[in-house]
Parts: C-alpha cells; sequence; structure tokens
C-alpha cells in the first residue's frame, strides 16, 4: 500500500533531527546578525573581521541545502559530509579569530 500523502505532508513536524538541523543552520545566520554588529563597531578595520562574517552567511545555505536533499530527496551523505565540513570549519574561523 502506497504511503498516505496527507501523513507525508506532516511528517516534517515530528522529525527531530529535521528540527535539529533547521535550528543549527538558523543559529549560523543570525550569528551573521551578531558578528556584523560586533565587527561594525570598529568599521570592520582589518579584513579577516570579514571571514566569519562571510562565512556565517554561506554556511546556512550549505546546510540548508544538504538538509533538503537529505529530507526531500533521501541523500544523506549531502547532510552529513558537508554538515562535518562546516562544524570544524566554524571552530577553525573560530579558533583563528579567537588567536
Amino acid at each position: 500500500m502506497p504511503p498516505n500523502p496527507r501523513t507525508r505532508n506532516r511528517d516534517w513536524l515530528l522529525d527531530s533531527q529535521l528540527w535539529l538541523e533547521s535550528f543549527v543552520a538558523m543559529n549560523l545566520l543570525f550569528l551573521a546578525l551578531d558578528i556584523a554588529i560586533a565587527h561594525s563597531v570598529n568599521q570592520f578595520r582589518a579584513w579577516a573581521e570579514y571571514v566569519p562574517l562571510y562565512f556565517s552567511l554561506a554556511a546556512p545555505v550549505v546546510l540548508g541545502l544538504g538538509i533538503a536533499l537529505k529530507w526531500k530527496w533521501g541523500f544523506t551523505g549531502a547532510w552529513r559530509d558537508p554538515g562535518f565540513l562546516i562544524g570544524w570549519l566554524a571552530v577553525g574561523v573560530g579558533l583563528a579569530g579567537t588567536i
């Protein structure tokens, strides 16, 4: 028996992993606003201050694409691999900015 389309349309409401992945992507997006406000205090004096801003703007786009590929079409690796890459790059960008 084929799945009920009415039930399929509500599956995303109960998918806790989808909610977590979406939260992570949105968190990075709102981090861009935080970075823009914090670094505008000194008017982005050094070029390196743009790196976390661009990263936090690009990362949610990549993660959102991965989420869509995983949830809509079942490509698990499309979320997992870029997710790990974005996670490690976020750690690297944060450490580089601290140092």
